[in-house]
């Protein structure tokens, strides 16, 4: 629950900032599905920060994922959004060089 609500206002947080360049650029507006793809984004990666201090978790006796799932489930979670994180650098890598490739001549 922790995850969904982080995810939530960090999408507040962009829809702010898109709010202020919008008031301060009228020509610049994020789309509305972009906020959905950013939504999704956050709340499918931010459980990567639990990772990182497992052992001090464990101390102080925090249920976060890695050590509510089991040891299996723990490495398919970070296998899978390891493949998700570099899946979407290589679209974002490639939809670039697609858009603003002919651009550059």
């Amino acid at each position: 629950m922790r995850n969904a609500f982080t995810a939530v206002g960090v999408t507040i947080q962009l829809k702010l900032l898109d709010a202020v360049i919008t008031h301060e650029v009228p020509t610049i507006q994020m789309v509305s599905h972009l906020d959905i793809l950013l939504f999704l984004w956050f709340a499918l990666t931010i459980h990567v920060q639990e990772f990182h201090d497992v052992e001090g978790d464990r101390q102080q006796k925090r249920q976060t994922l890695p050590l509510i799932l089991p040891p299996k489930a723990v490495d398919l979670l970070r296998a899978g959004t390891g493949l998700l994180i570099i899946t979407e650098a290589c679209e974002s890598s490639t939809w670039s060089w697609r858009l603003f490739w002919p651009l550059a001549w």
